[in-house]
């Protein structure tokens, strides 16, 4: 069995969630939000025990394997991110990138990647792919891609194979190194370089 808590509950938390609940051997422990009444409202849902401090969850919980992340809208009291953000970097090659974010969509609206090369564009979002070329193609997903991830997520946890895991804990924490400077950044006005 493995145990699931989540660290916000949030509209995608509930996404994730009812994944999840379609996987044998999971169970969900914890449900953790700063506001005590979203984390009640997927307790009835799912179970799970309520928190509003994740120190405290995750002192309890012992076997939390899985951490999700809070919606973010205006009418949350206190709250202290971004609505929207973009995130502008230039790479070690000289490429540049733009990253946005907004949690003002409805849930589902607009998630996705572009990527811009030299007489073509890529565009990939989970009903599939496109490429805008002299010569387009577009191929549509035929997997419910967040059931997918959830599956391979519990099966590494459970076998300790992590062969389907598309990022592993180095390019996860290179993810967070890139993050926590962008929300340097925002916060200070001030470009941020990294090692």
């Amino acid at each position: 069995m493995v145990k699931v808590g989540f660290i916000g509950c949030g509209g995608m938390a509930g996404v994730h969630l009812d994944k999840l609940k379609q996987i044998e051997d999971v169970q969900i422990v914890g449900l953790c939000d700063i506001i005590e009444e979203k984390a009640r409202v997927y307790n009835q849902k799912y179970g799970g025990n309520v928190y509003t401090d994740h120190r405290v969850m995750l002192d309890r919980e012992k076997s939390v394997h899985s951490l999700g992340y809070r919606g973010l809208l205006t009418d949350i009291p206190e709250n202290d991110v971004d609505d929207a953000s973009s995130a502008n970097l230039k790479f070690k090659s000289g490429a540049v990138g733009n990253f946005s974010t907004t949690c003002i969509l409805n849930p589902g609206v607009g998630m996705g990647l572009e990527i811009a090369l030299k007489h073509m564009m890529i565009k990939a979002d989970s009903s599939g792919y496109s490429i805008i070329s002299e010569q387009p193609q577009e191929v549509k997903a035929t997997n419910d891609y967040l059931l997918d991830i959830e599956k391979s997520f519990i099966e590494a946890i459970k076998t300790g194979d992590r062969s389907k895991i598309k990022c592993n804990y180095e390019d996860g924490m290179k993810t967070l190194e890139v993050t926590l400077a962008v929300n340097e950044s925002i916060k200070t006005g001030k470009t941020i370089h990294l090692k």
